[in-house]
């Protein structure tokens, strides 16, 4: 059964090597939505490169991470082993700048340093340099965590998760992000998902005499009555609202890259 709820997003990021604890942050996140979802009526969603961006020719992956994740993530969780990452145009490394980025908006970020050692096969000496003379830096203006071992992680990650939400879900949260995060409306999720699914992407809103129809290529929804009416264009405002919709013309809405992310999460969750 569908029902409105708050959607987090939490965008990873890591270099290349810590990628081996990245699966623990996803499991710790599945865990989050099972036990919280209902309750809650909320839900995080995870973004990470590998799975969320969209190639695009003339920018570099950087810009295209910055623009179309990190401007959309509410949480950075960043993972570092032994390696700093590859330099970009701004910064010595990509997951440096995607720090420092998301930083300076005020949005929380989660640093997270693994000591372990018992997969350390070869180590780049510059790489390693370089990472240790970050954690330096960042030691008197920030705090983050060391640990051991996987679990050590996925313990540490779990609780700090419950107390992150706690504080998100909070009534002291400012009025803007309390309209950020304002629930979908059970209609907004019925055409986005159904949207979504087709071919083209699109809702089209058909307006006649004889009534108003939403048409997702392949399904339709055909109100009954000027309530059931009231009901679908309120969720398609919400849509356009959040952006998980983009207006092609007064009558043509087509799903965005940030709308298809939340749909295909809906659809891999569908106890949300």
């Amino acid at each position: 059964m569908a029902y409105p709820g708050n959607i987090f997003q939490v965008m990873i990021g890591c270099p290349a090597d810590a990628e081996k604890d990245l699966q623990i942050i996803l499991d710790c996140i599945s865990d989050w939505n099972i036990a919280n979802s209902s309750p809650r009526q909320a839900a995080i969603l995870p973004l990470h490169w590998r799975t969320n961006l969209l190639p695009q020719f003339g920018k570099s992956s950087q810009e295209v991470i910055n623009k179309t994740l990190l401007a959309e993530a509410d949480v950075l969780v960043v993972l570092f082993w032994n390696r700093i990452g590859s330099a970009t145009r701004e910064d010595i490394s990509g997951t440096v700048e995607e720090i420092k980025k998301h930083s300076s908006t005020g949005k929380p970020t989660f640093i997270y340093f693994s000591l372990d050692i018992s997969e350390a096969n070869w180590v780049d000496a510059a790489q390693l340099e370089s990472l240790k003379s970050f954690k330096k830096d960042i030691r008197d203006i920030s705090t983050y965590i060391e640990y051991n071992n996987p679990e050590e992680l996925r313990r540490v990650f779990t609780r700090h998760l419950t107390q992150l939400f706690n504080q998100l879900s909070d009534a002291t949260v400012a009025p803007e992000r309390d309209a950020q995060f304002a629930p979908l409306t059970p209609a907004a999720i019925e055409l986005l998902t159904s949207a979504a699914l087709s071919a083209a992407g699109r809702i089209a809103w058909l307006r006649s005499a004889q009534g108003d129809i939403f048409q997702t290529t392949d399904a339709h929804n055909d109100p009954d009555s000027q309530r059931d009416t009231a009901r679908f264009v309120a969720g398609l405002e919400q849509l356009l609202e959040r952006e998980l919709v983009r207006r092609l013309s007064d009558a043509v809405y087509l799903v965005t890259e940030k709308g298809y992310n939340l749909a295909d999460y809906i659809a891999k969750n569908p106890s949300l």
